[in-house]
């Protein structure tokens, strides 16, 4: 019987390969010392097949990585008995704050991921040598005043705080650390002055100078996005989507293949609007991606959308529109836009508008809940229309949503169409 040699994947410790009789199981496995001394999985089925494809063996391969260097961390964290050695610099506590399985960080959206590990990369980089033990509040005011460029810049500094909140209450929580326990009471008991909430918002009027704008630029899909951004009161990354590493949690058939600095990246595509999820009734449903609530709403009681409908395909009937794929396409390529090629169109669009400098796509939420307001609606039916809510809680999809969502869309059409006094 010839012995069959084992699928190649490059890149991935730990890896090994367990035949059968119709293929081949990929597992990653542990050092053996490590689990003698108490690590945990030993071992983690990864894939089965017959032969992986170029996909499958990247994902293999980022598996490997990942659980490797989840082993690797825990080794050096810890004692020939298992036990884990304490904390003693900011670096520590930064670094077991990205890498703990149990850590916040691991929940957040990847693109906020990227930005507070950019974030606590500078920290670590100016302050990650200073034991635990040796800071006080003094010394974080300090901290502050630096970063804050002595209070001049109140969003950086706001930023940094709030950073350091997350990482010792992190530390007291999780890791029942003392210094760390200390360090969150004391930051507790100061203030410092944060970010002001933005004032700024996106008028009915204006989004529609920029559709308008978007349209004689032969840019279709930011004016149907922008329309939908403002009648649905939706953030603009879950009417366009995101483009995240397919490594990264979240099942897509829109997966794309890119160079970037000369190695090629497996990009996925997720979050967006998709055409399966609008009903023959215009009923769109979608799943917020910020905190993953489900909302209906009814595109008939947007006006600015049914009139793109009608630009981009002649008709309101659903028939008449794709049945399946991204609602929201890049006029270029025919692929779901990236955010920064979005942001980059719809900025020259808002300045050929006379829009603001100052005012942005993401104030268009705030545009369309001040509108609402004006218009009367009851508040608790436009919370529910813009989907918030407090953290702790968990909305549920209901009916009652969808009616609040329906009340609310059609009281700002009529009062944005009402005469002018």
């Amino acid at each position: 019987m010839t012995e069959r040699t084992p699928p190649r994947v490059e890149d991935a410790p730990g890896l090994v390969w367990r035949e059968r009789k119709k293929g081949w199981v990929a597992y990653w496995q542990a050092r053996s010392d490590l689990v003698k001394r108490g690590y945990a999985p030993g071992a983690k089925r990864l894939w089965e097949g017959v032969e992986p494809d170029e996909i499958d063996k990247l994902e293999i391969a980022s598996q490997c990585d990942e659980l490797q260097s989840t082993m690797l961390i825990w080794g050096r964290e810890r004692d020939a008995g298992g036990k884990l050695f304490p904390l003693v610099t900011l670096h520590n506590l930064i670094e077991k704050y990205q890498t703990d399985p149990d850590s916040a960080f691991h929940r957040k959206r990847y693109d906020a991921r990227q930005g507070k590990a950019a974030l606590l990369k500078r920290i670590d980089k100016r302050f990650g040598d200073v034991m635990l033990a040796e800071i006080g509040g003094r010394m974080i005011l300090s901290w502050y005043k630096e970063w804050s460029d002595n209070g001049q810049k109140v969003s950086a500094g706001g930023a940094f705080i709030a950073t350091l909140r997350t990482l010792f209450r992190f530390g007291a929580g999780l890791l029942d650390d003392k210094e760390c326990a200390r360090l969150a009471e004391t930051l507790s008991s100061q203030s410092y002055k944060g970010t002001k909430p933005r004032e700024v918002v996106l008028s009915a009027a204006q989004a529609i100078a920029i559709r308008q704008k978007a349209h004689e630029r032969g840019w279709p899909y930011i004016a149907l996005a922008q329309a939908i951004q403002f009648e649905c009161t939706m953030r603009q990354k879950d009417v366009i989507g995101e483009w995240i590493p397919v490594d990264e949690p979240g099942v897509s058939d829109v997966i794309q293949t890119v160079k970037f600095k000369g190695e090629k990246k497996v990009r996925k595509w997720v979050t967006g609007l998709r055409w399966e999820k609008i009903d023959e009734n215009l009923i769109m449903r979608h799943v917020t991606s910020k905190r993953t609530k489900k909302v209906e709403i009814d595109l008939r009681l947007a006006p600015m959308v049914m009139e793109e409908l009608q630009i981009m395909f002649g008709t309101t009937e659903r028939a008449a529109m794709p049945a399946s794929g991204p609602v929201i396409l890049c006029e270029i390529n025919a692929w779901p836009y990236r955010n920064t090629e979005f942001r980059r169109k719809w900025r020259k669009l808002a300045n050929a508008a006379g829009v603001p400098k100052h005012v942005k796509n993401m104030d268009t939420r705030s545009g369309a809940i001040t509108e609402a307001a004006e218009a009367g609606a009851d508040m608790e039916k436009v919370r529910k229309a813009a989907t918030h809510s407090n953290v702790s809680q968990t909305q549920n999809y209901s009916r009652n949503d969808a009616k609040a969502a329906a009340e609310v869309m059609a009281i700002r059409a009529h009062h944005r169409n009402k005469p002018k006094t």
